[in-house]
């Protein structure tokens, strides 16, 4: 025990000194947990030597804590997560980051909060108060709270009146990030607590099909005429997520530089083509075909009207109306992409996209799968793959621990909505060999960047 904690420690206190020694060197800085969040202030973790010494401090940081806090603490912060989702949802509902962002640094009185959006003040006070306690708002003095980097980003940006006057577009022009909190922490979070009922269910329903009585899927329920709300915010959070992911991922996912000229390129169900957009600005010499239903296609293709009128023009970058459950058009593809696609299905399903794909591949083709790869928990890795990874060192968890969360709990979410998941090492390869594909490489990244894990693979 006296070992571990003194390790810890020794990571904690070499890696910071790490870390404030690379940003002084860089001109970077680290930004105080009090101070505004912007988009600028997190440039410091574009920097990968930065972002893996924050990622080994945090990691640390959490398995200290949880060595030395009582173990019934440390349980009750894990399965009393429900309360803080609640306090969440009210904060993020009653517009309370807005708020506070207009009251500035001074903060303002829960009454005062309470008052603009007609909710209970005292009420309001223990909910912020609770958050407070985890440093996602800060209590000024008493029942006087203020924002901190963390509810700034539960925040749209927006004057409160617009958002009050309006709150339909509440999200329309904005970075997709609170889109999802709302999404989470409203409609979702009475399905997480059906999860023993799903692995228990003999008809294979998700979570959220019992918790809804619902026997349509989630995309089918948004579908509903009554939904049309839920279906728009769900559209601005897909765009959240992406926004959490490098701006030049895709272009560090693949030797894009080494492919003959004219090489084919088919992002598979590529939405508005935020992707195959991309692809064909950085790389000219390629030919981008973006896939997905007419109506996205036709979406994607006027907004590249504005965006990169040359690509159309020229042919280097296509739309194309495609159902990704039908036999796949296109014969001589170098690379097809599967980004974000495979997690929405369960594996049957799965299996009859990548199978397609497979069908029309040629001998040299490659697929590469995006997603997030979820670590294993011990150090044992998948034999055969070459893995460009840098795993956290002893006596941290191998995947960084608390520091890389959010893909756990990406996939709990995935198997709460659809019976999917998101895939481990084992379950790519196991999936993709039985749809006629192997695993040659898998290039994950470091915390908080994790959402971006190329997975290629070659016919088998």
């Amino acid at each position: 025990m006296a070992e571990s904690i003194l390790q810890l420690s020794k990571l904690i206190t070499d890696n910071s000194s790490h870390l404030v020694s690379l940003t002084a060197s860089r001109g970077l800085t680290i930004p105080h947990l009090n101070e505004q969040y912007t988009e600028e202030s997190e440039n410091f973790r574009k920097d990968a030597q930065c972002a893996e010494a924050a990622a080994i401090i945090v990691a640390a940081a959490l398995q200290l804590a949880a060595t030395l806090s009582p173990p019934q603490q440390s349980a009750y912060a894990i399965f009393g997560g429900a309360c803080k989702a609640s306090s969440v949802r009210v904060a993020v509902d009653s517009h309370v980051p807005e708020i506070l962002l207009e009251a500035g640094e001074q903060g303002l009185h829960a009454d005062k909060i309470a008052a603009k959006t007609g909710v209970d003040g005292k009420l309001l006070a223990r909910h912020l108060r609770s958050l407070s306690n985890h440093h996602m708002f800060r209590e000024v003095s008493p029942n006087v709270f203020a924002n901190t980097r963390l509810s700034g980003v539960l925040g749209t940006g927006k004057p409160v009146d617009q958002i009050v006057a309006n709150p339909e577009s509440k999200h329309d022009d904005t970075s997709g990030f609170v889109a999802i909190v709302e999404q989470l922490t409203r409609d979702l979070h009475n399905a997480f607590a059906y999860g023993l009922d799903s692995i228990k269910d003999p008809l294979g329903r998700s979570a959220f099909q019992i918790a809804f009585n619902e026997p349509l899927t989630f995309y089918g329920w948004m579908e509903k005429p009554e939904n049309a709300y839920r279906l728009h915010r769900f559209g601005i959070s897909m765009r959240g997520f992406g926004a959490m992911q490098p701006p030049d991922a895709i272009e560090k996912a693949h030797s894009w530089d080494a492919l003959p000229q004219d090489s084919v390129v088919v992002d598979v169900g590529g939405g508005v083509g935020t992707v195959g957009i991309a692809l064909a600005k950085a790389f000219p010499h390629l030919k981008v075909v973006v896939q997905d239903t007419l109506a996205v296609v036709e979406a994607g293709e006027n907004i590249c009207k504005n965006s990169f009128p040359k690509g159309l023009a020229s042919g280097r970058l296509s739309f194309q109306g495609h159902d990704f459950f039908t036999p796949q058009p296109i014969k001589n593809a170098s690379i097809f992409i599967l980004k974000n696609i495979l997690h929405n299905w369960h594996d049957t399903q799965a299996l009859t996209i990548l199978r397609q794909l497979r069908g029309s591949a040629t001998p040299e083709t490659k697929l590469i799968v995006v997603g997030t790869v979820i670590g294993y928990n011990c150090r044992e890795h998948a034999k055969g793959v070459e893995s460009v990874y840098k795993e956290a060192p002893e006596p941290l968890l191998p995947n960084y621990g608390g520091a890389n969360d959010m893909g756990y709990t990406m996939d709990i979410t995935m198997m709460t909505i659809f019976n999917a998941k998101e895939f481990t090492i084992g379950d790519m390869k196991a999936l993709l060999e039985q749809a006629g594909w192997r695993v040659v490489r898998v290039q994950r990244s470091v915390p908080p960047h994790n959402f971006f894990d190329p997975v290629i693979a070659v016919p088998v």
